[in-house]
């Protein structure tokens, strides 16, 4: 009697905890799909994984399939479509999401059979399984332009280059963690904040940093431009905006004023933002006329189409679509408009190598677009290019990619034509002298119909015009009060007469104390430029003893003033110090010498210093500043080589000398 109750009591918890695994996996699934429809597709792959390592389930895979195709791990997601594909014949997009990842891969053969087989579906689809044949064409004239990796680039997510008055403005991953408390975010999401690097003496880029003011918020925010004068920043933001039920994420456009040299103004809306879709990736042409940019408004042609608005008096025109030769079914991103009216822009909806291509296009005489033109390897790879732009004398420039060879998600890589010299100019832009009336609209032209509901209503017409009663601080909106937009300029400049009195005044203390103290003031460390060394004599910049130079030294430095061992008393002023980067030593084995090859645009060239107990030493240089050396010295540590360290030379001998002393007795 006990054994048979014992038994039917364990049967019943036996039943007890099958239910209870079959609710626990309803809801594991049930959560990853909400994760994967949020978006969270990194916080999604554990839970589909977590079901499969108890139920061989299908939609788990697919889920697998889905979340590794949009974080861009096209392997991955190519194994689990071909899982589940079998199992799911009458779902004809998984074979285009199939085709998609096999281009991506180099696997050309496979995704033509792929797309031709989503082609009896959608017959848009050849072009994609022609363009798998066109992979030489999209390959020709490759050399001529030389590609690096900018050093830069993190083990994040970079991209977003555009060219600033003083050298460049780009995204990347915030270095600080993701505050608590933000809505729809989860640990695993990582935001982008808008960074800027100057050009200085030297071929050579100062240490990134975050722009400041109002402009950098919690979640995303760029890509961004300028005005043409440089005193405008339109940058794209991630707002988290509420609704009845719910908060939903969109990206937004802003404007911010700058504020003195580097600060920038509370950010002002773009007057198309929409709760209802996003709009982003905003760039002026250089007469301040029209806006481009992206959006996912209706109407459109697909994903994100191009739009721009056109400049009239003092607000914007409606937003007007590109047309269907420059959008597609898919998505357009990151336009870019060259002084010389051509538009480049991203797109997967045009065929080319695989993932979002770069492409081209131009206004004809009778105002519609050219036919856009890929603009073919090495710019364009089998994986994601795009945030395309190029100097003003057509190069040299910048874009970003997650191909093949990267450090980091998305990497800037910077591109010149060979043997071409390159403008040392501050920008690469044609920035005009700043003009600060200039401002830009932030009104927007009415419809015919809202025209009319507003006079119905017994409303101004112009939107947002106040009335004469209003205190003198508010802007007038009114088409024929040209100078009430100005009361607040002529405001800030009268406060300029006091700001100069100050600076003169300061002025006269700090010559008076420079004739005291004649310790040279503290220069801003720096780190070479992105470009690749070409050992032509004319892309060498000239030498000045009184600026830290980024290309490299003359080895042959008399020896005669050399001294093998270092005091504490050693000369910060001294010419001939200089630093090189020890990397190793390493069994020879583990030196990848094409790797290291990309040290060389770092600054000098490679020796090795082999010893048959110890192993193989690299070592990279020279370096003319401390700052140069440590920066190199880091950016070769994220390669993988940690055994990495600046020594000090003095007359081309290396020394003990640690680099604090050299510091603390002023030496930059």
């Amino acid at each position: 009697m006990i054994s048979r109750f014992t038994f039917l009591l364990l049967a019943a918890c036996l039943l007890c905890t099958d239910a209870l695994m079959a609710q626990n996996k309803k809801d594991l699934m049930k959560e990853a799909n909400s994760l994967f429809e949020a978006g969270k597709y990194r916080s999604a792959v554990p839970l589909y994984r977590q079901i499969l390592m108890r139920d061989n389930k299908l939609d788990a895979k697919l889920g697998l399939a889905h979340c590794h195709r949009m974080l861009k791990d096209y392997e991955e997601a190519e194994y689990w479509y071909e899982l589940v594909i079998p199992h799911r014949p009458n779902d004809p997009k998984l074979k285009l999401f199939l085709a998609q990842m096999e281009q991506s891969n180099e696997k050309y053969d496979e995704a033509k059979k792929h797309f031709l087989d989503y082609a009896k579906v959608d017959p848009e689809a050849r072009i994609f399984a022609e363009a798998c044949d066109r992979v030489e064409e999209y390959n020709e004239g490759a050399e001529r332009y030389q590609v690096q990796i900018v050093p830069f680039s993190t083990a994040g997510t970079d991209f977003g280059p555009m060219f600033s008055p003083k050298g460049l403005i780009f995204c990347s991953e915030k270095k600080a963690p993701k505050p608590d408390g933000l809505q729809n975010t989860s640990p695993q999401d990582k935001f982008t904040d808008l960074y800027s690097t100057e050009k200085v003496p030297g071929n050579a880029y100062s240490k990134p940093q975050r722009l400041k003011g109002k402009v950098n918020s919690l979640l995303h925010d760029g890509p961004a431009s300028f005005s043409n004068d440089g005193s405008q920043l339109l940058f794209t933001r991630n707002s988290a905006i509420k609704s009845k039920d719910k908060t939903v994420n969109r990206l937004e456009i802003f404007f911010s004023d700058l504020k003195g040299e580097t600060s920038w103004s509370k950010p002002r809306p773009f007057v198309y933002n929409d709760a209802k879709h996003n709009v982003g990736h905003p760039m002026l042409s250089p007469d301040n006329t029209l806006l481009f940019f992206v959006s996912d408004m209706e109407g459109g042609y697909g994903g994100t189409d191009l739009y721009f608005c056109e400049r009239i008096d003092t607000f914007w025109s409606e937003p007007l679509n590109l047309g269907p030769k420059v959008n597609t079914s898919g998505d357009e991103l990151f336009p870019f408009f060259h002084p010389d009216g051509t538009l480049y822009y991203a797109s997967d909806g045009l065929p080319g190598l695989g993932g979002l291509d770069l492409f081209a296009t131009k206004l004809t005489d009778g105002g519609s677009w050219q036919e856009p033109k890929n603009v073919g390897a090495p710019l364009n790879s089998p994986r994601d290019d795009f945030s395309f732009i190029i100097n003003e004398e057509n190069s040299a420039g910048y874009f970003a990619s997650n191909r093949k060879g990267g450090i980091g998600d998305d990497d800037i890589y910077y591109f010149k034509l060979r043997d071409y010299k390159i403008s040392r100019s501050k920008s690469g832009y044609p920035f005009k002298k700043r003009v600060k009336k200039d401002k830009l609209p932030e009104q927007k032209k009415l419809s015919k119909k809202e025209q009319q509901e507003l006079a119905m209503a017994g409303k101004p017409v112009k939107p947002g015009a106040k009335s004469k009663t209003k205190k003198p601080k508010a802007k007038s909106k009114d088409k024929n009060s040209a100078k009430k937009p100005g009361n607040t300029q002529t405001k800030t400049n009268s406060k300029k007469p006091k700001a100069n009195k100050n600076k003169s005044t300061n002025a006269k203390k700090n010559k008076r104390n420079k004739a005291k103290d004649k310790k040279p003031a503290p220069k801003e460390p720096i780190i070479l430029q992105p470009e690749i060394s070409n050992k032509s004599t004319q892309e060498q910049p000239e030498k000045k003893p009184s600026e830290p130079i980024s290309t490299p030294s003359n080895n042959a430095e008399s020896k005669s003033s050399s001294n093998n061992k270092t005091t504490e008393k050693a000369s910060p002023k001294g010419s001939n110090i200089t630093y090189k980067i020890h990397v190793g030593p390493y069994p020879a084995e583990d030196i990848n010498k094409s790797e290291v090859e990309r040290f060389k645009d770092l600054g000098g060239e490679i020796e090795y210093s082999a010893d048959p107990i110890k192993g193989t030493s690299i070592i990279v240089g020279t370096f003319e500043a401390i700052s140069i050396s440590e920066y190199a010295q880091t950016f070769i540590k994220g390669r993988g080589y940690k055994k990495a360290k600046v020594v000090v030379y003095i007359g081309g001998v290396p020394t003990d000398i640690k680099l604090k002393t050299l510091k603390k007795q002023g030496l930059k």
